[in-house]
């Protein structure tokens, strides 16, 4: 799995589309590409994440993977059903599950994989 750095859109806090909510990366995942890099949230700082992927699945899963050690070893986020998030077609998905590290996984994808992947945190209401 290749780790690839994501592509910022617009710069860490910087405000998304909605009050109180932040795009963190902007990123395309292909079938070399498959892991982005991990991504540090500030804890305490969010109440949500959510994630939207679109483009060619070619039988791909786009999974949201979380850790709390730097390094560490990432698992799958549950989704707010309580089942681990796994977009297999275009669309979203979020967690109240904040770890300190997240990062954006794809598997079972074939040569035309080219998915764009945006994650979004929500910050916690003052």
């Amino acid at each position: 799995m290749a780790d690839i750095p994501p592509v910022p859109a617009g710069p860490f806090g910087s405000r998304g589309g909605e009050a109180n909510s932040f795009t963190t990366f902007v990123e395309t995942l292909t079938s070399t590409n498959t892991s982005s890099s991990e991504i540090e949230l500030r804890p305490g700082q969010w109440v949500e994440v959510r994630l939207q992927a679109t483009g060619t699945f070619d039988s791909g899963t786009v999974s949201l993977h979380g850790c709390d050690v730097s390094g560490g070893t990432f698992a799958a986020l549950p989704g707010l059903d309580g089942s681990a998030i796994a977009l297999t077609a275009a669309g979203w998905a979020a967690s109240a599950i904040v770890p300190n590290y997240v990062k954006v996984v794809t598997s079972g994808g074939g040569g035309t994989q080219d998915i764009d992947v945006r994650l979004t945190a929500v910050q916690k209401v003052r």
